[in-house]
């Protein structure tokens, strides 16, 4: 991970738009920034200590009892009826479902909760008309469980506030049109497409670089560390165990069936294994044989210092066959991301949290000349984290036929906090034999595109 260290003067660097900020880059530990939405805690986060670190985090307190303890310290249980492998978004959301419906459940996470990038993202959620697939009731879906999250759970600073998707170009240029118009009607999604004037009306701070916008009101935000441990919360108060600091070291699979796995030497077995680690999806499956085309892609986030509130919704724009994204967060710290198809990162590199000053110079250029309010606004931190993509930008949610017992829950090609509702609730369904509340075609790990297959034990 990184941050963005105070200059000598002891004034933060300003946006840089005409060099790169490479000076003004230094390096820290995992778990020292737990998120975009607070300030960095005085000391780095540990395994053992987590849990209390919470308390002044997110007003979050572990129930007693609660099984967040040093690896060093415990047992595992010799079985239970689930095993999750992740302690990120969507690992505590099926815990959370799977608990709450009476299942034996027991999570396993490998550093802290939150620590991947469930911890490490730009906090934006939402439906968009693009997505298309056939994906769009599932990601609503996704929105009506944030809703009961909260009023089961607490609070998390969800917020559907709505996005302005930007297209910037030079001015008089035709706006791009936009060819997913019928699905968007289809589903009364409420998508405007706008010219760059209708934009600016909405927001008069836009420049006449803004050639066209789609108006999102599904779209909006949340905190992702503080709704990681409101599920986590929810889960063990119906009695699920969840251990930090937990390596999961292999799958332990026999004549095509996933029986259990094998936890810092010890061997805990179970009817059902969730791989819910995402962007370590894939080196985990190749210890059951199982080749799982997750790649690995390191997204870069950068925050300024906090300023007028100027922005009521999120926004973002389309760019290098991908998108930029920022929001305002309630304090007035500006979070911005994106550029990520410019940076690979392979499986060798997955703990790699640094940032590289060319990505975080085009993305910072971009929202200037989007918003040219913002030139001077001052850096405070930047970091980095990895998410997981599969072949057709499609999750792999579900059971996989080729190794029975082996529930998928990864691969969000950037989108699991709009996917991690809905996985949780699929997964758990599938678990107690309840009939399924949406189809599994475009998300089934077996399907087609998503490019499965037999391997050689890892």
């Amino acid at each position: 991970m990184v941050i963005i260290r105070r200059r000598s003067s002891s004034r933060p660097a300003r946006i840089p738009t005409s060099r790169k900020p490479s000076d003004i880059i230094t390096h820290c530990g995992p778990g020292e920034m737990p998120g975009p939405h607070r300030s960095r805690p005085s000391s780095p986060l540990t395994r053992v200590s987590f849990a209390a670190t919470l308390a002044n985090l997110v007003g979050y307190r572990p129930s007693e009892g609660e099984a967040w303890m040093s690896a060093a310290t415990r047992e595992y249980p010799a079985s239970v009826s689930v095993v999750v492998v992740g302690g990120g978004v969507t690992g505590t959301s099926v815990a959370w479902q799977l608990a709450r419906r009476g299942i034996d459940v027991a999570l396993f996470e490998q550093e802290h909760l939150a620590w991947g990038a469930s911890g490490r993202n730009g906090g934006q959620t939402g439906v968009e008309a693009n997505y298309g697939s056939g994906i769009i009731p599932h990601r609503l879906r996704s929105l009506e469980i944030f809703r009961e999250a909260e009023r089961e759970l607490g609070e998390f600073e969800y917020d559907q506030c709505g996005r302005l998707r930007l297209w910037l170009g030079e001015p008089g240029e035709h706006p791009i049109p936009d060819p997913t118009r019928p699905e968007a009607d289809e589903y009364a999604l409420g998508d405007e497409i706008l010219t760059g004037d209708e934009a600016r009306e909405r927001l008069p701070l836009l420049s006449e670089r803004v050639i066209a916008a789609r108006w999102v009101p599904t779209s909006g935000r949340l905190w992702p560390f503080k709704l990681v441990h409101r599920f986590a919360e929810g889960a063990t108060r119906h009695g699920a165990r969840i251990y930090n600091g937990a390596t999961v070291e292999r799958l332990v699979a026999a004549d095509g069936r996933v029986q259990g796995v094998v936890v810092d030497g010890q061997m805990v077995r179970a009817q059902w294994v969730v791989n819910a680690a995402n962007a370590w999806a894939g080196p985990l499956a190749d210890t059951a044989g199982l080749k799982l085309p997750v790649m690995p892609w390191r997204g870069q986030i950068v925050v300024t210092e906090s300023v007028r509130p100027m922005l009521p919704f999120t926004m973002g724009h389309f760019v290098h066959r991908s998108s930029n994204y920022w929001q305002q967060t309630r304090d007035g710290k500006f979070v911005i991301g994106g550029s990520r198809v410019l940076d690979t990162v392979g499986r060798d590199n997955l703990h790699d949290r640094s940032v590289s000053p060319d990505i975080l110079q085009k993305t910072l250029s971009m929202l200037v000349a989007a918003l040219p309010a913002l030139r001077d606004v001052r850096i405070v931190r930047a970091w980095g984290g990895t998410m997981g993509f599969t072949p057709d930008g499609n999750p792999y949610i579900g059971e996989t036929e080729l190794r029975r017992g082996l529930l998928l829950a990864c691969g969000f090609s950037g989108s699991g906090l709009s996917w991690a509702p809905v996985a949780g609730e699929l997964l758990a369904q599938i678990v107690a034999g309840e009939p399924l509340s949406l189809s599994l075609d475009p998300i089934h790990p077996d399907r087609e595109t998503g490019q499965l297959a037999d391997g050689e034990v890892a």
